[in-house]
Formats: structure tokens, C-alpha cells, sequence
């Protein structure tokens, strides 16, 4: 019986290291998107900074919840064609032919230009634990994949003649995790973001704008 009871202490204390288990996350790295236009833009002009801060909790060995805010900057592409916005859709803005980037910016002969987008999204994700799912728990095992997916808000600041813009979002991801020391992990993190349209005011017909 001794035996036994040491060993359901063990199991409990095994248990209590994958659930109760909040965490907080930090990172940095590069993004684009792919708003209409924006393949003419040379692909080192495309890459901007992102940074991202991160809380979470892992409610079981198989599944987590995450909080995660995220922006900084992104750099698009314009032509003479599309409908504009000078003011925030959010509060009545209404489109036009004339886009108020060009006033702020360097116009090709051809008409096309490089615009601006400064913004901030908030998202809430659904993650999952590939190797606990599909290979059990080991809590010796320092690698892991986690797929995420989840939704959100993100406001594009007024800048540089694009309008301030609020729009839901869509979030998908994966990430690799390498555990340095029991309360230390290492990540990387390949993340997309699924905004409507006019996020970053300008109208295409195009059913979203991700980025990368």
C-alpha cells in the first residue's frame, strides 16, 4: 500500500507538469503580404519586421489555449487601378478613384508606387500537440509540433495616406518547439494572417490579403 500511494503521488505530480501550465512568449522575425499588386514590389522591399507577445496555457497534454498580439509594419504596392479609401471605413469612410498615398510617396512613371501600412492585431488560437496526440506523452521528449489556428481584430493605423481601417482577422500557424530547460523553450514559428480586402484601403475584389 505504501508503494502504491508513492506511486499515485508520482502520477500526480507527472500530471500536474502538462496542465495548470501558463506561459508567456516573446518573438521577432520578418513577414510580407500579399495584397494585390504587391509581387511587383522587389522581394527585400517586401520584408518588414514583426514582433509578437504571447500568453498562453495548456489545459491538457493535448491541447492549449494562446492570447497573442502582433504588427509593426508592412510595405504594399499600388497601381492607378482599384477604389481608395481616405478616411476610416470603421466610421463611414467612403471609397474613391484617387488613392491619398501618392501625396506621400514616390510615383513610378507607370503610375505604381510603394504604400505603407503600420498596424496591430490581436488573436485568440486553438493549439494542439502533435508528438503528445500522436506519439503519447513523454515527458523526456524535448521536441514538439504545434499547429494553431484562431481569429481576431487588427487596425491598420492611419499612415502615410493609408486610412485607419478595423477588420477581423483569420490566424493560422505552426510551430516547432525545442525545450532548452524545463521552464525555457526555443521556437520557430511560420505564421500567416487572413485580412478582407480593404486592409490596407484599397479595393480589388480579392476575397482576402494574407501575409507571411
Amino acid at each position: 500500500p505504501q508503494n502504491e500511494t508513492l506511486a499515485d503521488a508520482a502520477t500526480e505530480n507527472t500530471d500536474n507538469r502538462t496542465t495548470n501550465y501558463w506561459y508567456v512568449e516573446a518573438a521577432a522575425g520578418v513577414q510580407t503580404i500579399f495584397s494585390s499588386d504587391a509581387q511587383l514590389l522587389s522581394f527585400g522591399k517586401r520584408l518588414t519586421p514583426s514582433y509578437t507577445l504571447t500568453l498562453g496555457k495548456w489545459v491538457s497534454p493535448y491541447i492549449g489555449f494562446r492570447l497573442q498580439t502582433q504588427g509593426y509594419a508592412l510595405n504594399g504596392f499600388s497601381t492607378p487601378e482599384g477604389l481608395y479609401t481616405g478616411s476610416s471605413i470603421a466610421y463611414g469612410g467612403t471609397y474613391g478613384t484617387t488613392d491619398p498615398v501618392i501625396n506621400e510617396v514616390n510615383v513610378n512613371p507607370d503610375g505604381s508606387y510603394r504604400h505603407y501600412l503600420r498596424y496591430v492585431g490581436v488573436h485568440a488560437d486553438i493549439q494542439l500537440s502533435l508528438f503528445n496526440i500522436f506519439g503519447g506523452v513523454d515527458f523526456e521528449r524535448r521536441w514538439d509540433i504545434v499547429p494553431a489556428i484562431g481569429l481576431g481584430y487588427t487596425h491598420a493605423f492611419a499612415y502615410r495616406g493609408t486610412a485607419h481601417t478595423n477588420s477581423m482577422m483569420t490566424n493560422l500557424s505552426i510551430m516547432g518547439k525545442f525545450r532548452i530547460i524545463n521552464c525555457m523553450d526555443l521556437n520557430m514559428e511560420l505564421q500567416s494572417s487572413l485580412m478582407p480586402d480593404h486592409f490596407d484601403s484599397r479595393i480589388r475584389g480579392r476575397m482576402c490579403e494574407p501575409t507571411l
